[in-house]
């Protein structure tokens, strides 16, 4: 009787693929909106993940148990970072842990805007957002706009200190902290 074939040998190829799924869907799941490139890296590189992770599984249970262990460990640190990313997939969590960590940023950069201004340039980060364009109100209100949804609109972060009032071209999703609200635009 044969033995069964030895499994290739764990690569860190695997891990380093989940990271980078990691890495490019946190900052794309925590935006005041999801833009439609992000999705569609995100939509194939989800799906390339998971038939390896399958792949890797089917690999575990038929290898002995000491490299199925390594591999196990391998398969449940990256299970874990997977699923923190999912968890802030949820706007309540990541967009507003992202806002409240960014808070100081933002409001610095929010009171250092003129009235009925508009950007002339993208400002670039400003906190844990990249902000591509901004527009102040008279009343000191201040929409930063972070994630663009290419012809159907764009959302982003919106300060409304007290007494000022949002303008009628956007929508409000709600309050995130103090000041400052969650917004959309459409075109």
């Amino acid at each position: 009787m044969s033995a069964a074939p030895e499994p290739p040998p764990p690569v860190i190829a695997l891990p380093l693929l989940t990271l980078a799924w990691v890495a490019i869907a946190v900052p794309n799941v925590t935006d005041a909106g999801s833009g439609f490139v992000p999705f569609c890296l995100l939509a194939p590189l989800s799906a390339l993940v998971a038939v390896a992770w399958f792949w890797a599984l089917v690999v575990i249970s038929h290898t002995p148990r000491p490299r199925a262990r390594r591999w196990f460990n391998t398969w449940a640190g990256c299970t874990a970072a997977v699923a923190f990313t999912l968890v802030l997939a949820h706007p309540a969590v990541g967009f507003r842990a992202r806002v409240w960590l960014s808070t100081a940023a933002l409001e610095r950069f929010a009171r250092s805007l003129p009235p009925d201004a508009h950007a002339s340039e993208p400002p670039g980060m400003v906190g844990l957002f990249y902000v591509t364009d901004y527009s102040t109100g008279p009343d000191g209100s201040v929409a930063l706009f972070t994630s663009n949804s290419g012809m159907l609109g764009r959302a982003g972060i919106l300060y409304l200190p007290p007494g000022a009032t949002a303008s009628g071209s956007v929508g409000l999703h709600g309050p995130l902290f103090g000041s400052w609200h969650w917004f959309y635009q459409r075109f």
